[in-house]
Formats: structure tokens, C-alpha cells, sequence
């Protein structure tokens, strides 16, 4: 069981053992470069791990999950099982429900590994601060612009 009552996944459990083995590993023993390929691959894995927490958030959030158990809300239940702060708590909401709604592109680009979850973030900022008069595929231009750049910047210079 987990924090919330339910199963791990036999997929969850697996991850949770692989990444058990990786730590095992001993790093002495692992040449620069390979650790180097390791250390940018990673970071690509994690993104995509988060990227499929943020999915799972917002599917929470759509089916009002959180209330069902008692937690008043998707961004209460996050801080208080997942103990993120109230603006990560937020953040991760507000990103999830765009990416489930109107950044699909986007989900499919950190689901990919092309993009992190933080220029996610700033795509999903910015296509929701976009007037709502705006036709739909001037919409996902914007979106496309913003994602044909993102691969090659890092949140910060993205926004």
C-alpha cells in the first residue's frame, strides 16, 4: 500500500526496483563519459516520470479523486501527502489540467523526453494567458512556436 490507501502498480513497483538497482550501483567504477551519457539521460527520465505524475495529477483533479477521500482538494491532497508546497501544489494542478485540455502537444513532447516539465510549465502559462477570443489553431501555433523552441532552452529562456 502506499500513503493514500491504494496499490502500487506492478509498472510503479518495477520503477521503484530498477531504481533500486541504479543505486546499488557503484559510481567509482563507471568511466566520465558513461556517467556523463547516465547524468543527461536521467534527467530526461525524471522529466518524463514527472511528466507522467503530472498526467495522473490531472486525471486526480478531473475526477475530483481528492474530494472522494477526504482531502478537500486536488492541491490540499498534494500538500498533504505529498508534502509539496502550496505553490508547488498549485503549479502542478494548474500545469496537469493544461496539458490535459489545451497543451496536448505538449504532453506528448515531455511524455517523449523532448521537453522537461519546467518549459512544459511556461508553455502552459503562457497559451493560458493568451486571450480566449483567439481562434483555436492560433492556439496551437502558439503552442507549436513554443515548443519548437523549448528542446533547445531551458525554462528560464523560454519564458
Amino acid at each position: 500500500m502506499d500513503q493514500s490507501g491504494g496499490q502500487l502498480s506492478d509498472t510503479l513497483v518495477a520503477v521503484r526496483d530498477a531504481v533500486a538497482v541504479l543505486q546499488s550501483e557503484g559510481l567509482h567504477s563507471v568511466d566520465s563519459a558513461s556517467l556523463l551519457t547516465d547524468v543527461a539521460a536521467m534527467r530526461r527520465l525524471v522529466d518524463q516520470v514527472e511528466g507522467e505524475w503530472l498526467r495522473r495529477v490531472g486525471e486526480v483533479h478531473a475526477r475530483g479523486a481528492a474530494q472522494v477521500v477526504g482531502a478537500g482538494s486536488t492541491k490540499a491532497f498534494l500538500r498533504g501527502t505529498c508534502l509539496v508546497s502550496p505553490s508547488e501544489a498549485s503549479r502542478a494542478v494548474d500545469t496537469a489540467t493544461a496539458l490535459r485540455t489545451t497543451c496536448a502537444a505538449t504532453a506528448d513532447a515531455v511524455a517523449a523526453g523532448v521537453i522537461g516539465v519546467g518549459q512544459a510549465h511556461v508553455i502552459a502559462t503562457v497559451i493560458d494567458r493568451l486571450p480566449s477570443a483567439l481562434p483555436e489553431g492560433t492556439r496551437l501555433d502558439g503552442e507549436r512556436v513554443l515548443l519548437d523552441h523549448a528542446a533547445a532552452l531551458n525554462p528560464a529562456e523560454l519564458a
